[in-house]
């Protein structure tokens, strides 16, 4: 299940998480049987750097989420950690840049490292959605990129995080907002430690959505590496609350060993905003998506 809040309300000025960070949030998700959150950072608030309110910010931010994260294992729940938003420069950190920047990024994922590159029940994501990319540009970054900064390739990312000690497991998502992993394996990254996965996000109307798609793209990469589809859902812009592309794309993860995570555990309001609950105790959201996801994981052995 993804979690959505840690990437924006920070930089936002209000907050850290989007929602409550407590056992009853918790108990919520173990209504579902949820076994692995995601939660989304910002690289600003991880540093503390360009202005972000301190409150919300460096240590604050960070021992937030690890209290959080703790509280997740103390009842059985994985969690993923993935930097969404970055910025190169003095620009603040409000969206998801096209790839990491070189500025900024490797001391977040030092910081990162620092807190949690021990957590063997946490796994480490580089980036949620590369876009508007080369797979060139994905892996070596810099020259081989042109965005107007200089950006942080997967494969120095990668370096980096195991240079400062995280030995846990890292995800590397595909480009085009992650949902393309045609060439995931002729440029995947070299991992010292050979504890890297694949990561993948797929609505029912992106361009790879379906699971005719899944076999001919993501199926030989799950056979090489372990396969996330870190975010799935009916559509990626809330057009549509039934289960069909939904129960499609599940059905094949399931049959192929594939794990996945729904988006997203808010209240945002019904199916326009893709919430899958009306209250954090786990009051399940109208429409079909959301009573689809729902009882097809309490259904999971």
């Amino acid at each position: 299940m993804n979690y959505s809040g840690a990437e924006y309300a920070c930089v936002q000025g209000w907050g850290i998480f989007d929602g409550p960070s407590d056992q009853t949030m918790v108990n919520g998700l173990l209504s579902w049987h949820v076994h692995l959150l995601e939660l989304g950072l910002n690289e600003d608030c991880i540093l503390g750097i360009n202005g972000v309110n301190p409150a919300y910010a460096g240590a604050n931010y960070m021992g937030a989420i690890q209290n959080f994260v703790n509280l997740l294992h103390a009842n059985g729940i994985y969690t993923r950690l993935t930097i969404y938003w970055a910025a190169a420069g003095t620009q603040l950190a409000t969206g998801q840049p096209p790839l990491l920047d070189a500025d900024h990024a490797p001391a977040a994922l030092q910081v990162i490292a620092q807190y949690f590159g021990n957590d063997q029940q946490t796994l480490i994501g580089l980036q949620e959605e590369p876009h508007d990319i080369s797979w060139a540009c994905w892996k070596n970054g810099g020259s081989s990129c042109s965005l107007g900064y200089t950006a942080l390739g997967m494969q120095s990312a990668l370096g980096d995080y195991r240079a400062a000690g995280g030995t846990n497991v890292v995800t590397a998502p595909g480009i085009d907002y992650a949902n393309n992993l045609q060439q995931w394996l002729a440029y995947k990254p070299s991992d010292p430690l050979n504890q890297l996965m694949a990561s993948q996000d797929i609505y029912g109307n992106n361009t790879c959505g379906n699971s005719t798609c899944l076999n001919a793209y993501t199926g030989p990469v799950a056979q090489n590496v372990p396969v996330l589809l870190a975010e799935y859902g009916e559509t990626y812009d809330g057009s549509s609350c039934a289960n069909t592309s939904t129960s499609d794309i599940v059905g094949w993860a399931d049959a192929h060993g594939v794990s996945y995570g729904a988006w997203t555990w808010n209240t945002w309001g019904a199916c326009s905003t893709l919430s899958l609950i009306s209250s954090f105790n786990g009051t399940i959201d109208s429409g079909n998506y959301p009573h689809f996801v729902h009882d097809h994981m309490v259904a999971l052995p």
